[in-house]
């Protein structure tokens, strides 16, 4: 399989668990992150800041420690609207990544402000 179309359909996974799983918005934000923890930031392209927001949304994912499955003890010891706040950079990076696949200009500041927006 194309390794790009590996990324969305790992990063679909993720959407598709954040807007139709059950649970509150942490239980959803570990399941999704689950679903795409075996992307590396090597997997995105080096444009539009795909490897760098990854990176960061990773990170604050993995941050109470640094073993494989961290990220359900991290996700576990944020706020709700924290873990909202990432569920909706997930969102953002799916988005824009689609965009870029579609060969769409993809701009800042789409979701919230700061995110990404479709141009």
């Amino acid at each position: 399989m194309d390794e790009r179309l590996h990324v969305l359909e790992k990063l679909n996974d993720a959407v598709q668990v954040l807007t139709t799983g059950k649970g509150r918005i942490k239980e959803r934000l570990s399941s999704a992150a689950n679903a795409f923890h075996m992307l590396k930031q090597s997997d995105f392209p080096e444009t539009h800041d795909f490897r760098l927001r990854f990176e960061s949304l990773w990170r604050t994912l993995t941050a109470a420690d640094r073993s494989d499955d961290s990220f359900v003890a991290a996700i576990e010891k944020m706020s709700e609207d924290k873990a909202a706040l990432l569920a909706l950079e997930i969102l953002e990076i799916i988005s824009q990544y689609d965009d870029f696949l579609k060969g769409k200009t993809v701009a800042r500041d789409h979701l919230r402000g700061g995110g990404w927006q479709r141009g």
